[in-house]
């Protein structure tokens, strides 16, 4: 009897531990990460306001809403364009409008629905669920777009997963 209650125990202990395994290989081996929905209201650092920021998981890169894009000693050249200061306007979605000042950080190609086009971005913070987190944000006039902010997995990478069903609309 000492035998069969020794197997039953050292199956149960062997079921838990390839269940634990399972679990850990689905979601990355970390269990820290946090749920996001479809929309989220973001905190923005350098700008000390809040923007509702819709996720998207097909984008690579996080987008800002960015107007009057002025670069100081400016180059044709987009990529001598890297360093150089540069001042811009983000205005959220009640029309009100920050001014902000920074540094280019890089230049990307995004090709999106309209066809393709090049970006300049600039390092912001965004805070949202208790994640911090400072990434390079491309400057785009979203302001015919309902979401200022979109959120690509450079920000959601590694420390979210998207609930679709969740918004903060």
């Amino acid at each position: 009897m000492k035998i069969k209650k020794l197997s039953l125990s050292a199956i149960a202990v062997t079921a838990l531990f390839v269940f634990n395994s399972c679990e850990q290989q689905s979601t990355g081996g970390t269990s820290d990460r946090v749920i996001i929905g479809e929309t989220a209201l973001v905190e923005v650092t350098e700008l000390g306001q809040s923007l509702l920021a819709r996720t998207d998981t097909g984008a690579r890169t996080t987008s800002i809403n960015a107007v009057d894009v002025v670069i100081k000693d400016a180059s044709e050249e987009e990529k001598e364009n890297i360093g150089k200061a540069v001042s811009f306007n983000v205005i959220n979605a009640d029309g009100e409008s920050f001014a902000l000042e920074s540094k280019i950080s890089g230049v990307v190609h995004v090709r999106n629905a309209q066809g393709s086009e090049t970006r300049y971005q600039v390092p912001l913070t965004l805070n949202w669920g208790g994640v911090s987190k400072t990434i390079d944000v491309n400057l785009r006039d979203r302001s015919a777009m309902t979401y200022k902010l979109l959120l690509g997995r450079d920000w959601l990478a590694e420390e979210f997963y998207v609930d679709v069903d969740i918004s903060e609309d």
